[in-house]
């Protein structure tokens, strides 16, 4: 069996019944020049953190923003590759102004880094 990760276009072999991780099949471009074991870690890290990033910044929008969840969506595109990855997000159904924008991008790289996100629109 195969899987695929949600963040990346790698391709990953499962064995065996306790659907253990083997091989990679295929590496994106993200991460072709990694070892197997920085490509593992770097999939996993990025996996694991992107939902934790998204919660954290749907609840800047929510709690900060006033906005409601059903108002709004959050676009995510990595971009870049290997250690130097980007996460690039845009809030879809609502309109910031220049101060609400800048706010948020200060919140992310306050939160996670300065850099690591960019906030697009």
């Amino acid at each position: 069996m195969r899987w695929r990760p949600k963040n990346c276009l790698c391709v990953i072999d499962i064995q065996g019944p306790g659907f253990d991780l083997g091989s990679f099949a295929a590496k994106c471009a993200s991460h072709s020049e990694l070892t197997d074991q920085q490509a593992w870690d770097a999939i996993f890290a990025s996996s694991t953190s992107e939902c934790q990033r998204e919660s954290r910044i749907r609840n800047y929008l929510e709690t900060t923003e006033g906005l409601n969840p059903s108002t709004y969506s959050l676009d995510t595109v990595w971009s870049g590759t290997g250690a130097s990855r980007d996460l690039n997000i845009a809030v879809r159904g609502v309109t910031f102004n220049a101060g609400s924008r800048t706010a948020l991008q200060t919140f992310c790289n306050t939160t996670f880094g300065t850099g690591l996100i960019t906030v697009t629109a």
